[in-house]
């Protein structure tokens, strides 16, 4: 669960940041140096002159916490935090700790902005350059003791008089447009190249065919969909399959808050808080989160230093935040209190709705039970037909009947290579409701509903004003309660845990703006929605979905 705000100040002193996060995976065990290699990258940092923050060395401990066999628990490390609170430092305090100390042999850094991934790269490479200039001057004074003051002026030359290249931490730097890479001095006999440290695009092909050991993914928040065919997912599984192959991988995303097109970060945080919160998922993914508690004020100092777990150790300053608390609220609470805008939560969660899988789903024996439903997106480029009827046990069946690129698709007389349409499969299946929204964006389709519903009567049901909210939460009430059945379609089960909860009133509605399509979300908890409303038959007959 979320942990409460602890606020440190001095008698009159400055105002300091909470170093616990907000939310944060727990460990298996107590963390020790003997579980967990956060405290070896601590100690090896502090041998090279660089002092973390409380927060990025509590970050390293519970990151880095390591399995009974001495691998790492974690493949996915989550570090959510507001700006100018060290994240770079952190990223290139581990990225070189695991180069030099720990083995691993390709780290790729990605973000969607090529400049910040090389931000990170360059602050590590400067890290490893001046290593080795501290190194060559401590040869020179050395073995030339009478040079005095008469060094090189470039810390470049220093290192190429007076540190051999078998003694150096750096073998090349490359800053090339199509290459930009660290690669260090192999340190095992028999090596031909040292471990290298590269950057690349945050893109379907950034890092693949590559086996990486590290994988950093920074700006997360930005990894959003772009279209039917960019789902915003490309980028992230592109370093997902790179990593598979590494026994000790790890992939680190960092970012602040997202909004609410933040489909990968909204996805993991989403997961990982329902482990936290309930204990159940996927725990080998870790979230640590600095941000302010939903909804709280702008001015409410406790809060920035929850979110701001530097603050009074460094840069960042009460009268820093001070400054920018007058900002629009969109700008001020995701850049500075680490909140979403709006603060996002998944409708369902991936475990709750992985609990009402069942692969024989069917809505066999159900002919008259059956309700239809039907949505589409905001950008008109996806319609979704869901049906749902309620079997003698009471559970709802949900079974995906189409799913078309546009509303002139899914309403054609003939669709390509003889797909059926919606008023195809309406006249086939015979539903006993047939619903629809037409106060969302399906009242581009009126036209075509106004003939169907010719045909259809008043089986045809317009999901006005409630109607979406009571068909958004009936249909997570029920998959929280496992009283759904769904076959696991690949459509429907990515449009249901893209929904997240939008308020409305008391209640809420699945967020349409700015994420993915969730069109087969709506379609299906309409139809769950109409086929709960129906009394069941004495007697039951059959229908197939082709």
């Amino acid at each position: 669960m979320a942990t409460a705000t602890r606020v440190r100040r001095a008698k009159a002193g400055p105002l300091m940041g909470v170093t616990e996060p907000r939310y944060g995976t727990p460990p298996r065990r107590k963390l020790t140096p003997a579980t967990s290699r956060g405290f070896a990258c601590i100690a090896w940092a502090k041998r090279i002159g660089i002092n973390l923050y409380p927060w990025q060395e509590l970050a390293l401990i519970r990151a880095l916490e390591l399995n009974e066999d001495g691998t790492y628990r974690f493949r996915v490390v989550l570090v959510l935090v507001s700006r100018q609170n060290g994240k770079t430092t952190l990223v290139k305090v581990l990225t070189l700790w695991r180069m030099l100390e720990d083995q691993a042999r390709l780290v790729v850094g990605t973000s969607t902005n090529m400049e910040y991934a090389r931000e990170a790269w360059g602050a590590t490479v400067d890290i490893a350059e001046a290593r080795d200039a501290h190194l060559a001057k401590m040869a020179a004074h050395t073995r030339f003791a009478d040079l005095g003051d008469r060094y090189p002026d470039e810390d470049n030359d220093i290192v190429k008089m007076f540190l051999p290249k078998r003694e150096r931490i750096v073998a090349s730097v490359k800053r090339g447009a199509l290459d930009t890479s660290l690669t260090l001095t192999p340190r095992k006999p028999g090596e031909r190249q040292g471990p290298r440290y590269k950057i690349a695009s945050a893109s379907r092909t950034g890092g693949r065919s590559l086996s990486i050991d590290l994988g950093i993914a920074d700006e997360l928040r930005e990894h959003r969909q772009k279209g039917e065919q960019d789902t915003g997912w490309e980028a992230w599984a592109a370093l997902d399959g790179a990593t598979t192959a590494r026994p000790n991988s790890q992939i680190w995303g960092l970012s602040n808050a997202g909004d609410d097109g933040s489909v990968v970060l909204n996805t993991l945080r989403n997961s990982a808080i329902g482990f936290i919160e309930e204990g159940v998922g996927d725990d080998t993914l870790c979230l640590l989160e600095w941000s302010a508690g939903d909804d709280c004020d702008v001015w409410d100092r406790a809060q920035w230093a929850q979110a701001n777990p530097a603050l009074g150790y460094g840069g960042i300053t009460e009268a820093t935040l001070a400054s920018k608390a007058n900002l629009p609220s969109t700008v001020f609470r995701p850049e500075h209190l680490c909140q979403g805008v709006p603060a996002l939560r998944a409708a369902i969660l991936p475990h709750q709705w992985a609990g009402c899988l069942d692969k024989g789903a069917t809505l066999d024996r159900l002919k008259n039970r059956v309700a239809l439903c039907w949505d589409v997106s905001p950008e008109f480029d996806h319609v979704a037909l869901i049906a749902a009827a309620v079997d003698d046990a009471g559970f709802t069946r949900l079974d995906v009947l189409g799913a078309w690129g546009s509303i002139d698709e899914a309403f054609a007389d003939k669709g390509p290579d003889g797909k059926m349409s919606i008023p195809q499969w309406a006249l086939k299946v015979k539903p006993r409701k047939f619903g629809w929204f037409p106060t969302g964006p399906a009242a581009a389709a009126a036209p075509y509903m106004t003939k169907l519903a010719r045909k259809l009567g008043p089986r045809v049901v317009e999901l006005n004003g409630n109607g979406m909210s009571e068909a958004c939460q009936g249909l997570t009430q029920q998959a929280q309660a496992g009283r759904l059945k769904h076959s696991g379609d690949p459509m429907l089960t990515a449009h249901v845990l893209g929904a997240n909860k939008q308020l409305s009133g008391d209640g809420f509605r699945f967020v349409r703006r700015g994420v993915g399509p969730v069109s087969g979300a709506y379609a299906g908890g309409g139809a769950v929605l109409l086929a709960r409303s129906i009394p069941r038959p004495k007697r039951t007959g059959m229908v197939t979905a082709a």
